[in-house]
């Protein structure tokens, strides 16, 4: 009987402290779009001011979901509207250089997966690859489901500034979600990058579950 008080002590000490990691991964997360936000809407404030208060909306629905750690998993439909609603104020700020192509069709409603894990590396995209080329570019977020394995594949050009000037928080980011799906999915997920023909392009792979 000691040895299983001991073993049941010891499972509790080992989830307490696996959720105490990922409530701080969680916390680490930092939109760095916000005082580009918050000047897009000020800007906006006298000529379209409907749009202004629709932006600060989005940018509130963001923010609400950044400090919200409670919840391990959200459904993928979620996720998905907390990325439009970044995308949002990124078009309103970069208007026709962001040009978005959303093909999700394929991933269940239902899918569970960490909050905050499509929308930083969309927001990665963005800021490290269409906002650094005069002309923009198109964001491709493509989604399928095979053998009960959701692949979400982010595919952007990359900037067109000199090789020597760089925006960090890149890795830092990628970095953030591999550990989060790897807390949620032990195992079961992946996070890859890779870069060719002048696009970058991150594929996340996780379990369909629905709870």
């Amino acid at each position: 009987m000691r040895y299983l008080y001991i073993q049941h002590q010891w499972k509790k000490q080992t989830t307490a402290q696996a959720d105490a990691k990922l409530d701080a991964l969680q916390a680490r997360i930092r939109p760095h779009f916000l005082f580009n936000s918050l000047n897009t809407i000020a800007s906006l404030t006298r000529e379209d001011p409907v749009l202004a208060e629709s932006l600060t909306e989005d940018l509130a629905e963001l923010f609400r979901a950044n400090i919200n750690s409670s919840q391990r998993l959200i459904s993928f439909e979620q996720e998905r509207e907390l990325t439009q609603q970044y995308l949002n104020i990124e078009q309103s700020r970069l208007g026709p250089r962001l040009r978005i192509q959303w093909d999700v069709k394929a991933i269940p409603i239902d899918a569970r997966i960490p909050p905050l894990t499509l929308q930083p590396l969309v927001e990665n995209s963005v800021y490290h690859g269409i906002e650094l080329s005069p002309e923009g570019g198109e964001l491709e977020i493509h989604g399928s489901m095979r053998k009960q394995l959701i692949t979400l594949v982010i595919r952007n050009p990359m900037g067109t500034e000199s090789s020597s000037i760089t925006r960090e928080g890149n890795n830092v980011a990628i970095e953030n979600i591999r550990l989060r799906l790897q807390s949620c999915f032990p195992d079961q997920a992946k996070l890859l990058i890779s870069s060719s023909d002048g696009f970058f392009q991150t594929q996340i792979i996780f379990p369909y579950q629905t709870s």
